[in-house]
């Protein structure tokens, strides 16, 4: 078993810990709140996680189109938009649900 394996068996025997962040606690309106997803807006940009999302989502989902796309933890819903315009032409029938703990997608979204 390689390295990389190894260490993911290892974290995947983990127990899974829950536990509320700081935007759970968060009112949507509260400047930490805004901040904190414009910080979110910028990292995902910057790390690319829209392109490693679709590239993950291309090995394991078939050619055609998926029918639904659930995105878990949402946010501002930022992200799956991003992904959605990306594959546009691929996926023209997308249903997209975003589930968030807090009411904070915008009217562009």
């Amino acid at each position: 078993m390689s390295d990389a394996r190894a260490r993911t068996a290892a974290v995947a025997r983990l127990p899974r810990r829950v536990e509320a962040e700081l935007l759970d606690e968060l009112p949507p309106a509260d400047p930490r709140a805004v901040r904190a997803r414009a910080d979110l807006r910028r990292v995902n940009r910057l790390m690319g996680n829209a392109t490693h999302l679709l590239r993950a989502l291309d090995a394991v989902i078939e050619p055609a189109s998926p029918r639904r796309l659930v995105e878990l933890g949402a946010g501002d819903g930022s992200l799956l938009l991003r992904m959605a315009r990306a594959r546009r032409r691929r996926w023209p029938a997308q249903c997209v649900t975003l589930v968030d703990r807090e009411p904070t997608v915008g009217a562009a979204t």
